[in-house]
């Protein structure tokens, strides 16, 4: 809960000063990637939310809403904020996606690179191919996932409260099929 007196924000920096200051660069990284997940959560989470509702609202044609002073002054300016988002995010995230595969091996090579120095060197570890490492590997995750919502927004709006759902449970099965086949390679 945020108090008017900014406690909580200050708090926040507290402890990530703390953090910089007492423990390693393990500690922060994991600290600042949570934090990261956390508001990257929040924002998928309201875009669902919002497309759900937009598809709710395509589907049931509700007068009652659709008509509301309310909703035709505040929420169906966000929605079509969303929208608008939804049309030029899925393009932007599929090419995000392909940018973090790519910086996924480039980071695996300085991370090596890096391991090999520190151990000529006698230290151990630099912080910033582990870094590179976890940021690029969230960043496809995070690319593919917005790409997914995104796309199924574009292609099913009406229906987006259903695809989604069957997206990923189609997501699902096919991982759970890649496995079966591979464990059946390798018996």
């Amino acid at each position: 809960m945020i108090r008017k007196d900014g406690k909580m924000f200050s708090n926040v920096i507290n402890k990530l000063v703390e953090v910089a200051i007492n423990d390693t660069h393990d500690k922060l990284t994991q600290i600042t990637l949570k934090i990261l997940n956390t508001f990257i959560q929040l924002f998928l989470g309201v875009l669902i939310i919002i497309y759900s509702f937009q598809s709710f609202l395509l589907w049931s044609d509700e007068k009652s809403i659709l008509t509301n002073k309310i909703y035709i002054k505040y929420v169906e300016k966000y929605i079509n904020i969303a929208n608008d988002f939804a049309i030029i995010g899925y393009k932007i995230f599929n090419g995000l996606l392909l940018f973090g595969i790519i910086l996924l091996l480039v980071s695996y090579f300085i991370w090596l690179v890096f391991e090999t120095v520190g151990k000529a060197i006698n230290t151990e570890s630099f912080f910033i191919g582990d870094f590179l490492i976890v940021l690029s590997v969230g960043l496809v995750f995070w690319s593919f996932v917005f790409y997914i919502l995104l796309t199924v927004e574009v292609q099913y709006k009406k229906y987006f409260i259903v695809a989604l759902p069957m997206v990923i449970l189609f997501m699902v099965f096919l991982n759970v099929i890649t496995k079966k086949i591979n464990a059946m390679g390798r018996g």
